[in-house]
């Protein structure tokens, strides 16, 4: 009789894509619109609470976006949309946005 204990693991998420929707206020408010992919690498079903997506822009945050408690299948990748708005302030001197964003399940 054999016995296999794994570990697991938290699903990976990846940006794969982001579309800037709209400028308000000479681009200091933008909203935009993402597609994000959660990938379970577990051979079993995985349940998350809901998390919360952060935007930094140089260490500020500038936007916030809730990713809601579901589930994804075991071995499987589930596609979100979801759209988020953006506050970069006065910093519109560069045409260069880095935003960097963060996010835990």
């Amino acid at each position: 009789m054999a016995v296999t204990i794994q570990k697991a693991r938290n699903p990976k998420f990846h940006i794969r894509e982001a579309n800037v929707t709209n400028f308000f206020n000479g681009g200091a408010l933008t909203r935009l619109d993402l597609v994000f992919t959660l990938k379970n690498t577990n051979f079993r079903q995985y349940k998350y609470p809901n998390a919360t997506m952060v935007f930094m822009h140089q260490g500020v945050e500038v936007g916030r976006a809730d990713v809601k408690n579901n589930k994804v299948g075991w071995r499987t990748t589930k596609k979100f949309r979801l759209s988020v708005d953006l506050n970069l302030g006065n910093d519109l001197n560069s045409k260069v946005y880095p935003i960097n964003a963060l996010g835990k399940l």
